[in-house]
């Protein structure tokens, strides 16, 4: 066995050395790209937990109808959803809140009233000038509405970017849906037969298991919002129209 000389001892540490530089570079200018390209692998890794999720009932739809059929009913389905909750609740929250900013300095003027009628509670007020702190808070309150107006613009700038990477997202699902089987199908088949039939039932497993979550998820919030629907109507909680009229009435 031949000993290695001096020389050759130092070409070997210096090929290790810039072995290491060269790993190290190459693995800090992965890292740069894909903090630089966070946004779109983020897009890419959404719309592929959307298609997993949407390919079940897909499946089940298209043995009824065409496949496109499916896929445009079930994308249907996941369009209408948030916008139909966001019907529901951003309304009255506004309407609310525009009532509450409206009458804040009136419930403050009843409040004063109250303490004034109470010895105790204009004992109270003389010692920790409640009402004052509570007129001072229903004044900022007001103020801070009227500042809110930039907010506001800031916030539709955010909504027109975030529905700009739904959009994206959502053309990303529907073409992985449509294509993103025949990849999957070639690269499992590129596999030995066993390996590629346990590859298919392990895929298969995972998708059915992600669509079984998300479906848990939609209906135990569906109850959960129908049980508090009843709670609240035994309550005797005014509902939209109520709130409505009422806004109404004392416009």
């Amino acid at each position: 066995m031949a000993v290695p000389t001096p020389r050759s001892r130092d070409l070997l540490s210096a090929r290790a050395v810039l072995r290491v530089v060269v790993i190290v570079v190459l693995s800090a200018f992965v890292l740069y790209l894909l903090y630089r390209l966070r946004r779109p692998i983020s897009w890419v890794l959404a719309a592929s937990f959307i298609a997993v999720c949407a390919t079940v009932p897909i499946n089940r739809l298209s043995r009824r109808m065409p496949h496109s059929a499916a896929v445009a009913l079930v994308y249907f389905g996941i369009v209408l959803t948030p916008l139909a909750v966001g019907a529901i609740l951003v309304p009255p929250l506004v309407n609310q809140g525009v009532k509450l900013v409206n009458q804040a300095p009136g419930y403050v003027q009843d409040l004063q009233v109250t303490v004034r009628d109470n010895q105790r509670l204009d004992d109270l007020d003389r010692k920790y000038d409640l009402t004052g702190k509570l007129e001072s808070a229903a004044e900022d309150l007001i103020r801070r509405v009227g500042r809110a107006t930039g907010a506001l613009v800031k916030i539709g700038a955010g909504l027109l970017s975030s529905l700009f990477a739904l959009i994206t997202i959502l053309i990303l699902s529907i073409f992985l849906v449509s294509r993103g089987p025949v990849w999957v199908e070639r690269a499992v088949a590129s596999r030995p037969p066993d390996q590629a039939a346990a590859l298919r039932s392990a895929l298969r497993r995972i998708a059915d298991a992600v669509s079984a979550y998300v479906g848990g998820a939609i209906a135990q919030a569906a109850v959960a919002g129908v049980i508090a629907f009843i709670v609240l109507s035994l309550l005797g909680v005014p509902r939209r129209s109520r709130w409505r009229s009422s806004s109404r009435s004392s416009t």
